[in-house]
């Protein structure tokens, strides 16, 4: 959690996550998410998880990779 920290208040306009929430407790996955939510004000936060969960908790825009591409779930969830 400190190195995500540290990442999103880097002050960088695009930051890139990969699955944040890999072995963290419902605690941690909280934590990450109200950093990522506040980030998003000074960042462009780029997810890729398999957390759908953590994702509408963060407030994402969600899309899906399939065979097809990339499938948008359309507006933030």
């Amino acid at each position: 959690r400190l190195a995500l920290a540290l990442a999103l208040l880097s002050h960088r306009p695009l930051v890139l996550l990969d699955e944040p929430t890999a072995a963290l407790d419902a605690a941690g996955r909280r934590e990450v998410a109200r950093l990522v939510r506040e980030s998003r004000l000074e960042a462009a936060v780029v997810v890729a998880s398999h957390d759908e969960e953590f994702l509408r908790a963060c407030g994402c825009e969600i899309h899906l990779l399939t065979d097809a591409g990339l499938a948008s779930r359309g507006a933030r969830v």
